[in-house]
């Protein structure tokens, strides 16, 4: 419920600060005093999107529309959770929502906090309902039509569009997974024989070692060494056996110790010596070459050759997938699993679908339900309304509740129409097709009437839903406007002389010029103030007391009666 507004700078308005007591609130004042800044600054606190010049006042740079309402509804406290903020509710339950203005921008505060315009925006509806001229456009929307119907549901009704929301969810997500799902096995469809190539060229290659080709690099240059040392060795044997063209070191040797051991004895017999150790040296030599290259040649033969090809095929992959060694291995892991699968599609898809197709199921069947719970209402809603208008001056009016098949949603499958004949003999037809601007307004006055306090909604705020009426008809309007308040506060801008006589709190908005600007006042009125305004409203003429003196001969001549007639218009309001 709303219990204060503060404005500064907005508008025409310097400064206003108003308490808004409970019940029924009449605003009076003429064309262009400020009664519609009142309604406008509630919808601005709660984000309604507007140029700052438009609503600073002329000359100003700052200014600010400031709220304090009880915040009473569950939902307001899963909003503040669901961005972090519910601490704001630890104090109490009172709210104080600020909008900051400045020449290009405005900022939002909630008990000093701040927050966004989208938060904003969201606890509007479970706290305040505005309704100006404009706000007429929800008669137009078949979804608007449905919230009304819903709205005077039991909590059997209440639960049970719990369940269908929650089981149109459930429905959705195994959709949703089916639909995924499918999607993917297409893809892996088409793509199955080139993954499969990748597959079986990767699993050929037997990857098992993501550092074989740093390994093998290490062992090629191992068996390099090798074969330089078995090409040196070749060398060696070649200088120590000879070959076709030339000797070798070992028969050079003998035959050399041979030679010197011809010699006459005791000639030369130090060089025999050495000539004898010589050829001994050359076969230790032999004998170890032939040693080294008996080990070498066969390990270099096989071993080179097998390294050297599985290491170019290693980086033939890597240069191809343009990967490391370990991508690899990944990579014809996850080819392996889609393609496993892919085996496994057919039996996956069947009971991913028999899963959506339960909870659609599921979900069409308490919709059928909700229907036969919806068709109750809407006979309930089309008498309640009917009964209403009849009141409302509409003697011949004919009002009906239509529901028609829609597309699944959490709502239902539930459309819901509005049908309206204003004249005996026309058929019933949407209600926005029919309805005029005057007739809309009681048809939203009867439904409010009927909905007060199953809404949630704490406040009702009306701009001029007595537009485009008068004699029993306002009376009738000004009736339903008391009997609302009763229920929930309510707050009303009336140009009608017997609504205002209803309203159990009047306030009267004027403006004064002082000094070339404007200032706007709200007076709450009471006793002769407040004939004074009824009388004035109703006549055209500024009433004074007897004893005031008056310039203008026609008011002069009413001056009298005004008070009686006043007393006359009170006399009808229920208070009285």
């Amino acid at each position: 419920m709303l219990q204060r507004i503060q404005l500064t700078n907005i508008a025409i308005i310097d400064a206003l600060d108003v308490s808004v007591p409970t019940g029924f609130t009449v605003i009076t004042g003429e064309t262009g005093s400020g009664k519609s800044i009142l309604v406008e600054s509630i919808a601005l606190a709660f984000g309604r999107k507007v140029s700052p010049k438009e609503v600073l006042r002329t000359g100003t740079t700052k200014g600010s529309v400031e709220l304090t309402f009880s915040a009473k509804h569950p939902a307001i406290g899963e909003i503040l959770k669901a961005v972090q903020l519910e601490s704001v509710l630890d104090d109490g339950p009172e709210l104080v929502l600020t909008r900051e203005f400045s020449e290009t921008t405005s900022r939002y505060r909630l008990n000093g906090v701040a927050i966004t315009g989208d938060v904003a925006s969201q606890l509007q509806p479970w706290v305040v309902d505005l309704h100006g001229q404009h706000e007429l456009t929800s008669l137009f929307k078949s979804d608007q039509h449905r919230h009304y119907l819903d709205c005077i549901g039991d909590d059997a009704h209440q639960g049970l569009r719990g369940q269908v929301a929650g089981l149109y969810k459930t429905w959705q997500q195994a959709q949703k997974a089916y639909d995924a799902y499918i999607a993917q096995r297409e893809q892996v469809a088409q793509q199955r024989s080139f993954w499969e190539f990748q597959f079986q060229e990767l699993n050929n290659a037997k990857l098992t070692d993501a550092e074989e080709d740093t390994r093998l690099k290490t062992q090629l240059d191992g068996l390099k060494q090798a074969e330089a040392a078995q090409s040196l060795l070749a060398e060696l044997q070649a200088l120590l056996h000879g070959d076709s063209d030339s000797g070798g070191l070992l028969p050079l040797s003998e035959a050399f110790r041979t030679t010197v051991g011809r010699l006459p004895n005791g000639v030369g017999d130090t060089l025999v010596t050495a000539a004898t150790q010589l050829s001994q040296h050359i076969r230790d030599v032999s004998a170890l070459s032939d040693g080294l290259e008996r080990d070498i040649a066969p390990l270099e033969a096989a071993a080179l050759d097998a390294a050297i090809e599985r290491l170019d095929l290693l980086e033939r992959l890597k240069r191809k997938h343009v990967k490391p060694l370990s991508a690899l291995i990944d990579e014809r892991d996850r080819l392996e699993k889609l393609l496993n699968q892919a085996e496994d599609d057919d039996a996956d898809a069947e009971l991913l679908q028999r899963k959506a197709a339960k909870a659609q199921h599921q979900f069409q069947a308490l919709c059928s339900d909700l229907t036969q719970s919806r068709l109750v209402l809407a006979q309930r809603l089309t008498e309640s309304v009917q009964g209403e208008l009849a009141d409302l001056a509409l003697p011949h009016g004919r009002f009906s509740t239509a529901l028609s098949v829609a597309m699944p949603s959490e709502q239902g499958l539930d459309a819901v129409g509005f049908q309206f004949s204003a004249n005996p003999g026309e058929p019933l037809r949407p209600l926005q097709d029919v309805a005029s601007g005057g007739e809309l307004s009681r048809v939203l006055l009867a439904l409010k009437v009927l909905l007060a306090g199953n809404a949630g909604v704490p406040t009702l705020v009306f701009d001029e839903i007595d537009t485009g009426i008068s004699g029993p008809t306002a009376r009738a309007v000004a009736e339903r406007l008391y009997r609302l308040g009763q229920a929930v506060q309510v707050v009303c801008i009336s140009h009608q002389p017997i609504v205002a006589a209803y309203g159990q709190t009047h306030w009267h908005v004027s403006k004064a010029f002082v000094n070339n600007s404007v200032s706007v006042g709200v007076a709450a009125l009471t006793g002769d103030d407040r004939k004074r305004v009824l009388a004035q409203l109703a006549s055209g003429v500024s009433f004074h007391t007897p004893n005031d003196t008056d310039k203008n001969p026609s008011s002069a001549a009413l001056s009298v009666d005004w008070a009686t007639f006043a007393d006359a218009l009170l006399a009808q309001a229920p208070m009285s």
